[in-house]
């Protein structure tokens, strides 16, 4: 098995200056608890356009959302009573375009409690197509984070690299749901979206990103960019508890191109 590191300095800043969006004081509200902490699941479909090969595809991407508790040590779901269990807000994120050709699917297990765990633990990535299957994960460690990359390609699989302990992309659809008003803002070490990487047969490394939130009636829009290149964000959810994402849209880039998605939800799902 190959190994890289990108860490270096740049993992010693990182994890000193990203000591991160949540105060001190903050818990879960009660309106929070009553909503997620119920054993149920929260399921919503959305119209998904994706870019691939220089033409947009149309297609289909849910967002699932469900409370679960989880361990810190094993990194998998665990009972409520076990030792060191910790309650997770997990978001399974599926995606499928050019007519099911493409299949993908991310599994992100982000901590409910910011303060206790201000990092997120754990992304799965898959994709399926007519050429094979990919699998990639992400866990936290103590001083980074560790993937693990595995794939019927040769360069791509098998492979595990460490990267730096900053905020992950992924994470943020999670944020929102829990605690938009926690996102981070402003000028701030990232690791881009994984599930973009692994479409776009790209390294995923550390980024500098430029983030805003705004708000405008009934909804706000969280706005990450990325400061040194091209690539960028947009999340347009409820401004009103349960903060439901309405739509995104990503601008991703890639060895040289310039890819596009964007998902809108579907009214009546």
């Amino acid at each position: 098995m190959r190994q890289f590191s990108i860490l270096g300095l740049f993992l010693l800043s990182s994890c000193l200056g990203f000591a991160f969006f949540a105060g001190p004081n903050w818990q879960p509200s009660k309106e929070f608890k009553a909503y997620w902490l119920t054993g149920k699941r929260e399921v919503n479909h959305y119209h998904l356009v994706q870019e691939l090969d220089g033409q947009k595809y149309e297609g289909m991407a849910q967002l699932i959302f469900r409370s679960a508790h989880f361990s810190r040590s094993k990194q998998h779901e665990v009972n409520a009573d076990d030792d060191g269990a910790i309650s997770i807000l997990e978001l399974n994120q599926l995606r499928s375009f050019k007519e099911g050709e493409y299949r993908l699917m991310q599994s992100v297990f982000r901590p409910i409690d910011l303060v206790a765990d201000p990092y997120c633990y754990k992304v799965s990535n898959s994709l399926q197509n007519w050429e094979g299957h990919r699998f990639d994960q992400i866990n936290l460690r103590a001083y980074n984070y560790r993937q693990q990359q595995f794939s019927y390609a040769s360069k791509e699989g098998d492979q595990q690299r460490d990267l730096p302990k900053v905020l992950l992309q992924d994470e943020l659809f999670n944020l929102i749901r829990i605690s938009p008003e926690k996102l981070p803002l402003g000028r701030f070490e990232f690791l881009p979206s994984s599930l973009l990487a692994q479409l776009y047969h790209s390294l995923l490394v550390p980024k500098t990103a430029e983030a805003s939130l705004s708000e405008e009636g009934d909804l706000s829009t969280y706005s990450l960019s990325y400061a040194q290149e091209k690539g960028g964000l947009k999340i347009q959810f409820e401004t009103k508890f349960p903060h439901r994402i309405r739509s995104w849209e990503e601008h991703y880039y890639s060895r040289g191109q310039s890819y596009y998605s964007k998902a809108e939800l579907k009214e009546g799902k």
